[in-house]
């Protein structure tokens, strides 16, 4: 054997890169290569069967049931047959269980799995310790209940959360709650005990959610978490006192929260402390002017250098610009690098030649609230109506926002009843004037390209994708060689496509396939 396999961390990084089957490969190949290998066919559970695997037989009394919505799927659930000594847990605890990393149990139809009585035994025998049977685990992902009683009915449903704390003990510095379901008692308390015992917790992931009622703040505010790092609260809204709680976190550096359905005070003073270190935030609510509820717990000294604001429900064009202010008011300039803000994207209804008479379209919306941001990289607006552009702004893009690598100005709802006030020359301008550019979305009119631009100068841009929107075209063959011409580099084009059950898309959106059609056999 070459010297180098020898080394061990060598052994260890061959290992990290094998999925499981090669890695049982590997463990057969070399004793030396036994124990990474090991570590790394352990490093991830799926399943309560590797545990069953290593237990002796004869602790258990197996019965086979049909899975209760798949009857021709039967179930073998294993029931205790005698007490579990520490000689039978002697192999598993020994060789295996400080192996586990994560822990992502499933539930199927089929599946041979403990009983609770059975689980409630092995509790017994580790002395109720948390994390007994994986103590070196790291991430946990709480089981579904909806596939607990898909694949093994009622009584698990009641009972089996109440053993997860055999797995998860206060090495874990991650959990996923998302599938947690507190609107039984049980459930709560079990969550509600780990969540105690979880001291170097820094990534917590969906608190339990069942409706639009705000988390329990007892919930939010049960544990001190100074080490939490990253939060993602997108079930149900959260109280003030809960946002509160989560500004005194000392390393909070992400957090994710979704606040619909209840309205919080606006009208407070603006937070002198709080989120010292908090970096990204992602923040969805009904109508985007009520991202106020959070960003007035921001200090004026916040360092949060990327947002991402979303609005479930369209505004007019005044509450939006109202919500831009919000953020030209309480961002710092000096830190923040990326700004998105978008309502939710839809299509418009068919209409009518008659009802295209007069359309319902919304104005755009200016942009000059935020050109206080002169150190954006990622600038993405996506509102109904779009953004307003027109030669002049577009002009100042550069200037106002000159470190730009992806600029995404598009409607959600993309429709041509609006003619854009810029075209191909003051994109070719944009992109000239914005090196580090590689991500581009605006609707422009394609409609002036000429097959030959007189006294042109040849220039090209390391753009690598382009979003044309709703963009008026007349000839794909002018499109496709102005692409090829000055994008060398582009390798995605997203251009308009047909809704889905329209026999035939408008000549719009065909004309955009034939560009992308032609450029793609271009690139082949």
């Amino acid at each position: 054997m070459n010297q180098c396999l020898g080394v061990a961390e060598i052994q260890s990084l061959i290992c990290e890169n094998l999925d499981r089957k090669s890695a049982f490969a590997m463990a057969l190949t070399a004793h030396a290569f036994l124990e990474p290998a090991l570590n790394e066919i352990w490093r991830t559970v799926d399943s309560f069967r590797p545990l069953i695997d290593c237990l002796p037989d004869d602790l258990w009394t197996a019965k086979a049931l049909p899975s209760p919505t798949k009857p021709d799927k039967i179930n073998t659930i294993l029931h205790v047959a005698r007490e579990p000594q520490a000689e039978d847990l002697h192999r598993y605890l020994t060789r295996y269980a400080s192996r586990i990393r994560n822990f992502k149990p499933a539930v199927s139809a089929g599946m041979k799995m403990l009983s609770p009585d059975a689980l409630l035994a092995l509790q017994y025998a580790t002395d109720f310790q948390p994390g007994a049977l994986s103590p070196q685990l790291k991430h946990f992902q709480w089981i579904s209940l909806k596939s607990i009683a898909d694949g093994l009915g009622d009584e698990f449903v009641r009972r089996l959360s109440s053993y997860m704390i055999l797995f998860v003990g206060k090495t874990v510095d991650s959990i996923n709650l998302s599938d947690a379901n507190t609107s039984t008692p049980l459930e709560m308390a079990a969550v509600r005990y780990i969540l105690k015992r979880l001291p170097c917790l820094k990534l917590l992931r969906g608190l339990p959610a069942n409706d639009a009622t705000p988390l329990p703040e007892s919930l939010v505010t049960l544990v001190r978490w100074d080490r939490l790092e990253s939060a993602v609260l997108a079930g149900n809204p959260v109280t003030v006192r809960s946002l509160r709680h989560l500004a005194s976190l000392p390393r909070l550096r992400q957090l994710t929260m979704m606040n619909l359905g209840i309205t919080l005070p606006q009208g407070l003073s603006r937070a002198v402390t709080g989120f010292t270190s908090l970096q990204d935030v992602t923040y969805a609510c009904d109508r985007l002017p009520r991202v106020l509820e959070f960003l007035q717990h921001l200090p004026q000294t916040n360092i949060v250098q990327s947002i991402l604001f979303m609005g479930i429900k369209f505004c007019t064009p005044s509450q939006l610009t109202e919500a831009l202010r919000y953020a030209e008011t309480y961002l710092n300039p000096e830190t923040l690098f990326t700004m998105e803000i978008r309502e939710k994207a839809g299509r418009p209804a068919p209409q009518s030649l008659e009802e295209l008479i007069e359309t319902d379209q919304p104005d755009p919306v200016d942009l000059q609230p935020l050109h206080v941001f002169s150190k954006l990289k990622v600038l993405c607006l996506k509102f109904r109506g779009g953004v307003r552009l027109t030669s002049k702004e577009i002009e100042g893009i550069p200037n106002t926002w000159p470190n730009l690598r992806v600029l995404i100005l598009l409607p959600t709802i993309l429709n041509s009843h609006r003619f854009p006030s810029i075209d191909h020359i003051h994109v070719s301008a944009l992109l000239r004037s914005l090196p580090l550019l590689r991500k581009l979305g605006l609707q422009f009119n394609t409609t002036q390209i000429l097959s030959d631009e007189p006294n042109a100068e040849p220039w090209v841009s390391d753009l690598q994708e382009l979003s044309v929107g709703a963009s008026p075209i007349s000839s794909p063959s002018r499109v496709i060689d102005f692409i090829k011409a000055h994008l060398p580099r582009l390798t995605t084009l997203t251009i308009p496509k047909k809704s889905s059950g329209v026999g035939e898309g408008t000549i719009l959106e065909r004309r955009w396939e034939a560009v992308h059609q032609g450029w793609k056999q271009g690139q082949s």
